[in-house]
This record gives structure tokens, sequence and C-alpha cells, in this order.
């Protein structure tokens, strides 16, 4: 038999799915350190694989920080507000949600998913990422209160009670509605009193 018949041979009978090669947070780091991932590119560690989020709008730029603003400037003061934090959860699933409540007794890097206060995602077209993928991750991990804030709308998912299956309440709340953390109560606030109002459907349509 010819080595050609041997490859033949050896091939599989139909084509199968090749083999997806799974990232660590580790490997993360040392692809940043070394220059083959920028540190400033906006990419996130999702079940080991390295994902490319949109590019940042205005919109969402504006109502993470004023939404970051507010907790920081509201009592108690005894928590941390960090603003794209790399909040690792397990070897294979590194987030950056656009923000991160924690004891001001601790470091960020420090921070696992139990210790989480409070998470928030502000989505303008990574909506479905934030509610589909992420928000079962963090439910397995532990985050006791998940915010899901869709820019456009004004519409808040507010997810709590998490288990191995994702979240047990996931609730909808409007602009006027208030939004109240179930561990830091005395930072509840209304998207309207921060200023912002819906867009309209063609407005700041691209991007996160």
């Amino acid at each position: 038999m010819n080595v050609h018949a041997k490859v033949r041979n050896a091939l599989p009978l139909r084509p199968t799915e090749p083999e997806r090669r799974r990232f660590t947070a580790d490997e993360v780091l040392a692809m940043e350190e070394v220059g083959i991932l920028d540190p400033e590119e906006n990419v996130e560690l999702i079940d080991g694989e390295i994902i490319t989020m949109a590019a940042k709008t205005p919109r969402h730029e504006d109502m993470r920080t004023e939404l970051c603003e507010f907790f920081a400037n509201h009592q108690p003061r005894d928590f941390k507000a960090a603003q794209e934090p790399a909040f690792y959860l397990s070897d294979h699933w590194e987030p950056e949600p656009d923000i991160l409540l924690f004891s001001r007794r601790m470091k960020v890097s420090d921070v696992r998913g139990p210790d989480a206060l409070l998470v928030v995602e502000v989505a303008v077209s990574s909506l479905s990422i934030d509610l589909k993928i992420k928000a079962p991750m963090y439910a397995a991990h532990g985050v006791r209160e998940y915010w899901v804030v869709d820019a456009k709308r004004l519409v808040t998912h507010v997810h709590s009670e998490p288990g191995p299956d994702g979240y047990a309440s996931i609730r909808q709340l409007a602009a006027t509605d208030r939004l109240e953390p179930l561990l830091l109560p005395t930072l509840a606030l209304t998207l309207a009193d921060l200023g912002f109002e819906p867009l309209a459907d063609d407005e700041d349509a691209q991007g996160t």
C-alpha cells in the first residue's frame, strides 16, 4: 500500500468539526504582555474564547459614566465602583463588566463572583450577549445581582437569585421605575433621574 492510500485510509469518513482551542485568563494576560494582544483592545474571555466586543458609542459611555458617578457619590462609602475591570470568575471566564461594585476592603483583582455587590452591563447592540451568554455565566459563578441596562429603550433587566441553571428572578424595569440594589439599597435611582430619554431606532445604533 502506497503512502497516499495510507493517508486516505487514515482520514475520517466524514468531515468533523475542528477542535477549538480554549484559552485561560493567564494565557490572555501573557499575550497582552508580549504584544500579541493590545491591552487597549476591547476583548473579553468568554468560555475560553477571546471575544472582540463592539466599539463603544457616545450613548454607552455617557450612561456608564453617569451611573458610575452616581454610585461613587452616594453613601455608603464602604464599597468601590470599578469601570470595565477584568473580573476573574474562573480560568476560562474573565469578562469586563461596565461597572462592578464590591467591598472597599478588597482589591478588584481579588473579587470573585459571590463577592460582587452588583454587576452592571450597559448595552446598545450587545443586549443579546449580555442577556443570553453573560447572565447564565454570572449566575453560575454566584453573582448575586446583575443589571443589564438597555441604553436605547431605557429598560433595565434586573437579575437576582443566582443558581447553576441561571437566575431565578428576572424583572424588567422602565426608566421611571426605582432601581434598588439588593445589597446596597441606599443607591436606589431611576434612569430618568439621570437625565436620559429613550432613543429612536436610528439613533446611536452601532456599538456596545
